[in-house]
């Protein structure tokens, strides 16, 4: 690649020539030269100055249905971070949970959707995004994979309304939720009605899993975990790799914050770009509370991803 102020030097020295030699041909050609110029400098410096002096989101906490409650808070040590926690008391009446269902197609599981087609589509009031999946590339903004409708596989078993779509992998635990809303992590989900696969587990009985502190990458993350009784479910979404907006968690960091909000056994679902909030308000409309960031886009875009865990608060919900 030739460096680009060896093309901007001469093209500035030409453009000089010709002005001196035929200045109202100069003139025109500046005239051309500098709006074209001018205007993608200013989009990217605009971008650029958005992008790395983004306030972090302010401290938020307010309940959205009957018996699930979202709250928000940045911190700035160990590193700029935005954190987002859902607290759901399972005891609560009405709450009914869906894994995104399985539909075979050629060399897949599943098609790829955003977290908020999947609330859209199938009714739901907030949802996360939940197993890994492949195949999966990301190699620039137009150049990545899945695309929206794309075929996918879920990584780990996964069961929708009892449906089983997926096998068993290794090193995949399960996060089974019966039709009577209770919930396990790391156990068989024999009898699960809506179940998704994650890795590695957190928390187990109220302890920091060990091999944690080997993974230091810093990344956005997904988690679901449980209190003691196994009455109250947390979604804990940290967004990542947007520098001085919140820059991201190791698995450890994520474990200490499961328990610093009440897990006692905790599981990790898919994180980096996949890592999606969505819930949909008042008006019906879907509304993305964190902030994704999908390979090589801009913040804020939501990526395409395999599956979703979400729940609908049918408690004095005239739908």
């Amino acid at each position: 690649m030739v460096p680009t102020d060896l093309l901007v030097v001469p093209a500035l020295l030409a453009l000089y020539g010709c002005y001196r030699l035929r200045p109202r041909l100069g003139r025109s050609f500046l005239g051309v030269l500098l709006p074209l110029v001018a205007i993608p400098l200013v989009l990217f410096a605009g971008y650029w100055l958005w992008y790395f002096h983004r306030p972090q989101p302010g401290e938020l906490t307010r309940d959205l249905f009957p018996g699930i409650s979202y709250h928000r808070e940045s911190r700035t040590t160990p590193r700029p971070l935005a954190l987002h926690v859902v607290t759901i008391d399972l005891d609560s009446p009405g709450l009914e949970f869906l894994v995104t269902p399985g539909e075979p197609v050629a060399r897949g599981h599943l098609r790829a959707r955003t977290t908020s087609q999947f609330v859209r589509e199938f009714d739901m009031d907030i949802a996360i995004n939940a197993s890994f999946f492949y195949p999966f590339h990301s190699d620039g903004p137009f150049d990545y994979y899945p695309h929206v409708g794309d075929p996918v596989n879920a990584a780990g078993s996964c069961a929708s309304r009892r449906q089983w779509y997926s096998a068993p992998a290794r090193g995949y635990y399960l996060l089974a939720i019966t039709e009577d809303n209770r919930v396990t992590i790391g156990g068989p989900g024999g009898d699960a009605w809506n179940a998704v696969s994650g890795k590695p587990i957190l928390l187990k009985d109220g302890q920091i899993c060990d091999g944690l502190e080997e993974e230091r990458a810093l990344h956005p993350r997904t988690a679901v975990a449980l209190d003691r009784s196994s009455r109250r479910m947390f979604w804990l979404v940290i967004d990542g790799r947007q520098p001085r907006y919140s820059e991201g968690v190791t698995l450890l960091e994520l474990a200490d914050v499961c328990r610093e909000f009440g897990g006692w056994n905790a599981l990790v679902l898919d994180g980096g770009g996949s890592t999606t909030l969505v819930v949909r308000g008042d008006d019906g409309k879907t509304e993305v509370l964190n902030c994704p960031i999908h390979g090589n886009h801009p913040p804020g875009i939501e990526r395409p991803v395999a599956s979703h865990l979400g729940v609908r608060a049918k408690v004095g919900d005239p739908r």
